[in-house]
């Protein structure tokens, strides 16, 4: 059921309006890591917290169990929208001895309390910070989730949410697994390809898109040097009418903190929507060398599925603009059968002509909607930023 127009407005108040309103990951590369049936590669943590005393987690000690392994990273908030999934199958196999739970993150332990202690993950804790696991399992998608059966070989490599406790007594009892792969639910063939119904097999083929463009075609370089003017932390002040154009200003105050990852390659901010009763929000943005383009994406619990924009650089005008388009339901008049639907783009612009500040407009193209609404692109918000110390 599409939401109705006012709904969707109000919904850009608190998504869009703060400048920038997000997390996923990185594209997976098929076969980089063991196959499916393969000898799982050794574990050499430098650090394990909250497992049994006297706990060891190399292959060698977990021999002999099924060990599931869950890649995360405290950034990433599908890997934290799936916690209480793996709790639940945690708890299921509280009582059993040959099933063992491992979050493997390339974070320190410092930095995952930050999100454990608001979060809780009851598995074993394990540290890669030199991301050594990572690379020899070929993880560059998370969430992502390792399942080594008791012969120490790679019985599945999947997404969390798709593990159930049918799927791993399967794997105990060394049964095949009844698992779609990664590269099935990221949209490709068995020889890498593209396949019809990418995103199938309960991954929304949005978030395959978004993993796509967050490491394929992103490169550092001389043009990150604009995304660089709005790292770090910032102080925003912003002027919205999420209710439309013809509505009353909002003023707002907030914290804004922009940091590089993915070796550089995609900026990131983290944000605690105001009003919104502590959504957490993160967005994405990067840089596409092969088209020469930006792209923007969004993920919040207030979205269904991560938000994906299109950026352009003005050098002219030194601003880069992201715009999308957004199909909306229109209330219809008493008597009508639901109204119709009409699509409308939206603008957000970074002015970044300034060295240690910079101004953020979002605008929406609203064409012509009728029912007493301006038509044309009429803007929402608009907000100034100032360097706050990094």
């Amino acid at each position: 059921m599409k939401p109705s127009f006012c709904s969707r407005l109000m919904g850009f108040g608190f998504l869009c309006f703060s400048g920038f309103a997000l997390a996923f990951t990185s594209s997976i590369a098929v076969g980089a890591g063991p196959e499916i049936g393969d000898q799982a590669p050794e574990i050499e943590l430098e650090g394990l917290a909250q497992a049994p005393a006297g706990s060891v987690a190399t292959m060698e000690a977990l021999r002999g169990k099924v060990v599931v392994i869950e890649f995360w990273a405290t950034w990433c908030v599908p890997c934290i929208a799936a916690f209480p999934h793996l709790n639940e199958l945690v708890e299921h196999y509280e009582d059993s001895n040959d099933i063992v739970f491992i979050a493997i993150t390339n974070e320190s332990q410092e930095t995952a309390a930050k999100v454990l202690d608001k979060n809780p993950l009851q598995t074993w804790h394990g540290f890669d910070t030199d991301g050594s696991i990572w690379k020899s399992y070929g993880v560059n998608a998370i969430p992502r989730t390792i399942i080594i059966g008791k012969d120490g070989r790679v019985a599945a490599d999947t997404y969390p949410t798709r593990v159930s406790v049918e799927v791993l007594d399967q794997i105990r009892d060394g049964k095949e697994a009844d698992l779609p792969s990664m590269g099935e639910m990221m949209g490709e063939d068995e020889d890498g390809g593209e396949r019809d119904g990418g995103g199938s097999f309960g991954m929304p083929g949005s978030i395959a898109e978004m993993n796509q463009m967050q490491m394929q075609g992103t490169a550092p370089g001389a043009d990150h040097k604009r995304l660089d003017a709005l790292a770090g932390s910032w102080t925003v002040t912003e002027s919205a009418s999420p209710a439309g154009p013809m509505g009353p200003k909002l003023e707002s105050e907030s914290p804004v903190t922009r940091e590089w990852i993915q070796g550089g390659r995609v900026l990131l901010e983290t944000r605690r929507l105001a009003g919104a009763d502590g959504v957490i929000q993160h967005t994405y943005i990067g840089f596409n060398a092969e088209e020469d383009a930006y792209y923007m994406c969004e993920i919040s619990a207030l979205e269904v599925a991560p938000v994906i924009w299109d950026g352009q650089w003005d050098e002219e005008k030194s601003t880069l603009e992201f715009t999308r388009s957004m199909e909306v339901q229109m209330m219809g008049m008493p008597g009508d059968d639901g109204g119709t639907s009409q699509e409308i783009e939206l603008y957000l612009a970074f002015d970044l002509s300034e060295k240690d500040s910079y101004r953020t407009s979002m605008s929406i193209d609203f064409g012509s909607m009728g029912m007493g609404m301006p038509g044309g692109r009429q803007v929402m918000s608009e907000s100034t930023a100032v360097r706050s110390g990094d």
